[in-house]
Order: structure tokens, then sequence, then C-alpha cells
């Protein structure tokens, strides 16, 4: 095998194991946020993403829960129907919009 294709092949494999690592990570974050979202500690992310829709317009481009000082807030990335990204931020217990 040529050497540069030997480096493609490694490379590949490489790519291959974070995705899977990646994908790994991931599903535990989403059991948690589940655990959460079930024992009431925070609101769907569902009523959460459809309030920022209802307000801007425009389609959620990501979304993410984090927690900050023992508080779970949810991002939202929106575009909205100008083509303008919002940064949103929203308590995930109380669902309300906060300020940035």
């Amino acid at each position: 095998m040529k050497r540069h294709s030997l480096i493609s092949v490694l490379a590949g494999i490489c790519l291959l194991a974070v995705g899977l690592a990646g994908t790994d990570a991931f599903a535990q974050r989403h059991e948690f946020a589940r655990g959460l979202k079930d024992s009431g500690q925070i609101v769907p992310l569902s009523r959460i993403t459809e309030r920022a829709r209802r307000q801007y317009g425009g389609r959620v481009l990501e979304a993410d829960l984090q927690e900050r000082g023992g508080r779970y807030v949810y991002q939202i990335e929106l575009l909205d129907g100008q083509g303008v990204v919002h940064q949103l931020e929203y308590d995930a217990r109380s669902g309300e919009r906060l300020r940035r």
C-alpha cells in the first residue's frame, strides 16, 4: 500500500474512533437530561424551542443544556426569517428567558 493511502486509512480509523466516542458521550448527556426532565427538575427542551420560535420565527440551529453554578440553563441558537442569528438563554427549571 502506498504511504499516502496508509495515512488516509489511519486517519479514517482515528476519525471513526473519535466519532464513536463522541456518540457515547452524547448518549450519556441525553440520558442525564432526560432524567432531569422526567424528575421535574427541568422543563422539556421542546417547550423552550417552541417559545423561542414563536417569539423570533425561523428555526433552531443548536440547543444545549448546561449547568452553571448549580443552575441548569438551556442555550439556544436560532436563525430568524431575516437571517439574524440569536443567542438565547433560558432557565431550564422555570423556562424563563435569561438576559445576557
